[in-house]
């Protein structure tokens, strides 16, 4: 009798720590579902870049091609990128915006890349709440924490 009680005991701890295990596995699994910025589309409005040598900037009827097509999308909340690279003599930023639906609304995705000495080239994430054009270009409503929009000049 003593040995089948013990055999139990054994038994029981075991389907405990497989408990334990997959729980744990569940979590790690879910927060990074959760962390991992949504994936961006494939369809894009174009690309614009603001600082470079002369032959590589985009020209002003360029911009304004991707920034229309860019605040179609928004308006639709179609799934469509513009990207804005700004490149200076040996450090720059890449940014891809994309509109994305959450729930009744559209809010815009924004992931940006920093590259150069001094840069931890990491990436970053916030969403905007709007965009509107204005003065040339677009100004990103809402972005992030600060509730500060900024302007991407056109």
């Amino acid at each position: 009798m003593w040995r089948n009680g013990r055999s139990n005991r054994r038994f029981f701890l075991a389907i405990g720590l497989s408990v334990i295990v997959l729980a744990a596995a569940a979590s790690l699994f879910v927060w990074h579902a959760l962390t991992q910025p949504p994936t961006p589309p494939r369809a894009t409005c174009g690309a614009i870049l603001q600082i470079g040598p002369p032959s590589a900037v985009s020209t002003h009827a360029q911009r304004q091609q991707v920034e229309r097509c860019f605040y179609h999308a928004f308006q639709q909340c179609a799934a469509r990128t513009m990207e804005v690279s700004e490149n200076r003599v040996d450090t720059g930023s890449d940014t891809l915006y994309w509109p994305h639906r959450q729930g009744k609304t559209c809010q815009i995705i924004v992931l940006s890349s920093a590259f150069g000495p001094g840069q931890d080239n990491s990436t970053e994430t916030e969403t905007c709440q709007g965009v509107i054009p204005k003065n040339g270009g677009l100004l990103f409503q809402r972005c992030g924490n600060s509730g500060d929009g900024f302007f991407l000049a056109g």
